[in-house]
């Protein structure tokens, strides 16, 4: 699978503005949705696919379409307007993706009405966007994924969550709909036997350790490491990734506590790490959580090197933490120069 058109780099939090880091994602994200859905119309000559997959992919590259439950050949994108479907968090604790929602329509109407569409072979198309709320529950992105699917939507767009793309991955294969831009960083992604699949602009959340330990050998190389993860498959890519790459080094990992991502409360959690008291810490969390550790660690007296998930460097989530977010280490993508 192609990389994103950008790179990751370190940033310490209190260096840069909102505005100032925010905004080549943003970048990123217009372009990469016109060239994935243009490219994914061009592969599905105005359907879904033309190159012989029900599920997987040859050595080639091409999608074998044989097991589809129709032939994607024939399918085609009728009138002038291809709609897509999401599934993401609009209720419930991790509500705060709405954001993401917010981002999407901006600029999908933006690509409606003052560039008048997406233009696919010589044809311009309008993009409508069909929005369910999951809460971030898997089951009900899964039932959610359904709808859209049996309501002919042409594919998935910018599905949020790891262990909901996850739920979902089998059944879009045997569909064999587009999964287009799958909101999250797993190592997951990129798997042959699941090419209707694929990733976002986001830095894979193994890269963020390689990234981190890679700092951490020139700046702190003897240094003690403290993990706070998320207990999903999101958190487990931060502490087992790290915990690979540390082996071999004088890195050391001391602890790792896990939370309850049904809840942003990491007070207890932050105790257990803090009595380590370890040089580095490490928040593999999402959302309200990393405020919460960032403020519970200024309480404790604890004064470790952080590294924060680069999915909580919004502004809301910053102010949040006020000055407990300041020199945190994190990371984000940005508009490669050359």
């Amino acid at each position: 699978m192609a990389s994103p058109p950008g790179s990751s780099h370190f940033h310490e939090r209190k260096t840069m503005s909102a505005s100032t880091w925010r905004r080549p994602s943003v970048v990123i994200r217009a372009v990469a949705v016109t060239s994935v859905l243009a490219m994914a119309l061009a592969a599905c000559g105005g359907g879904r696919s033309d190159t012989p997959s029900g599920g997987g992919s040859s050595n080639s590259g091409a999608i074998d379409t044989a097991a589809c439950p129709t032939d994607p050949a024939k399918a085609t994108v009728t009138g002038d307007t291809i709609t897509l479907g999401t599934s993401l968090p609009l209720s419930g604790i991790y509500s705060a993706f709405k954001g993401i929602l917010d981002g999407e329509t901006a600029y999908i109407d933006y690509l409606n009405k003052d560039l008048g569409g997406v233009e696919v072979n010589g044809k311009k198309y309008q993009i409508k966007l069909e929005v369910k709320d999951d809460a971030y529950a898997a089951e009900k992105t899964v039932a959610n994924v359904q709808s859209l699917i049996d309501s002919n939507v042409f594919g998935l767009f910018n599905v949020v969550g790891t262990k909901n793309n996850l739920a979902i991955r089998d059944q879009v294969n045997e569909d064999c709909v587009p999964n287009l831009l799958a909101a999250t960083g797993s190592p997951a992604w990129g798997n042959s036997k699941y090419p209707w699949l694929l990733g976002t602009f986001l830095v894979p959340y193994p890269n963020e350790m390689k990234a981190l330990v890679d700092y951490l050998k020139v700046n702190e190389p003897k240094a003690t490491i403290a993990v706070l993860r998320a207990n999903d498959d999101f958190g487990g890519a931060y502490s087992d990734t790290l915990t690979s790459l540390v082996k071999g080094t004088d890195l050391k990992v001391v602890k790792v506590v896990g939370y309850d991502p049904e809840t942003p409360d990491t007070k207890s959690q932050i105790t257990t790490l803090a009595a380590t008291n370890a040089d580095v810490l490490v928040i593999g969390g999402t959302l309200l959580a990393c405020p919460d550790a960032l403020k519970n660690v200024a309480a404790s007296g604890w004064k470790p090197t952080t590294y924060m998930s680069g999915t909580c460097t919004s502004k809301t989530l910053m102010a949040i933490a006020g000055d407990a977010g300041n020199d945190v280490l994190t990371v984000l993508p940005l508009m490669d120069p050359s």
